[in-house]
């Protein structure tokens, strides 16, 4: 499955029209789109569910880093580089590098080759295909809405093969994306939907909170000590982990409103949020705390476990959140 025919097989269908449009779907893949679209479920429609769609994104992006930077698998381009231009290379000039079979990996001359650059990006498992998977499932899951199992079925699909067409991933890693992403999104739904079974009242909900929170701190201080991991992205993911519990404990705000509090509370949360980021990049870099681990983590709870608890609290404030 790390092998270039699948490619070739896509790109002999290479017309202008298809390139852009697989252009199209793969930039639909970046961070701030999903950024976009996460602020309108949340602010505009509901808090509760987009949260844990969030949290699966979240681990999925976690999970992916680790994973890239632990195995190492090079990506098509590091094998022939004229892939990334569709229609470029032939069957014939591509069979050189096919050697390795089916269940083979690529060959030892593209990761040795990547192995010594500091900037080494790369393609197992694919980030567009376990954000794709991420989303799309975590939206069936936390909304319960039939509606969306064609787009959980079809998105990923969709962007897998522009990831394949545009010669960024082998068939295994959009493969090994799309299990990372949907077991993410599994066990965000898993763990949430535990969290919120209260039996009896606050209390009750306070002792799982807290449990969770110690099994998730306890994840998250193995994660941070572990190279492979980016430490920014697991903190990231135990802000949002922590601001749920919070709210989970203190009790959700409204999701209704007129459309001018919707529109002012995803206003307020999106500057919140981009607020927080630039911050948080500032104060790592001045301090000289950009390559500490623990710092990093840090900076990744606050960012986004602290911009989510500031944005409901200024729009409970505010009265954004008032039901009418």
């Amino acid at each position: 499955m790390f092998q270039l025919a699948p490619i070739l097989w896509l790109q002999a269908f290479e017309s202008p029209a298809l390139t852009l449009a697989m252009r199209a779907v793969s930039d639909l893949g970046y961070t701030l789109v999903y950024v976009a679209f996460l602020l309108l479920l949340s602010f505009w429609l509901r808090l509760k569910p987009t949260l844990g769609v969030l949290l699966g994104l979240l681990l999925a992006a976690a999970a992916t880093e680790g994973l890239k930077n632990a195995i190492a698998l090079p990506r098509p381009s590091d094998v022939c580089a004229d892939l990334q231009q569709p229609g470029l290379v032939t069957r014939e000039a591509a069979a050189a590098h096919d050697t390795q079979g089916f269940w083979g990996l690529p060959g030892p001359a593209a990761p040795s080759a990547m192995r010594p650059a500091a900037d080494a990006n790369y393609g197992f498992p694919s980030g567009h295909a376990s954000a794709a998977t991420a989303f799309a499932l975590g939206l069936v899951l936390f909304f319960g809405r039939r509606r969306f199992l064609a787009f959980a079925v079809g998105w990923p699909i969709v962007m897998g093969l522009s990831r394949i067409y545009l010669g960024r991933h082998f068939l295994a890693d959009v493969l090994g994306g799309v299990a990372v992403g949907g077991a993410s999104a599994l066990l965000a739904w898993l763990w949430l939907r535990w969290l919120d079974r209260g039996r009896d009242g606050t209390g009750w909900r306070r002792r799982r909170a807290a449990l969770t929170g110690m099994l998730a701190l306890g994840f998250a201080a193995w994660a941070v000590a572990t190279p492979a991991f980016e430490p920014q992205s697991v903190g990231r993911a135990a802000g949002v982990a922590g601001a749920y519990m919070v709210l989970v404990v203190a009790g959700f705000p409204a999701d209704a409103g007129e459309p001018w509090q919707r529109g002012a509370r995803m206003a307020c949360a999106g500057l919140i949020f981009f607020a927080a980021n630039a911050l948080a990049e500032w104060l790592l870099d001045a301090a000289g705390w950009d390559r500490v681990r623990v710092a990093a983590f840090l900076a990744g709870i606050v960012h986004l476990g602290g911009a989510l608890l500031a944005a409901v609290g200024v729009g409970r404030r505010m009265g954004w959140f008032q039901a009418f």
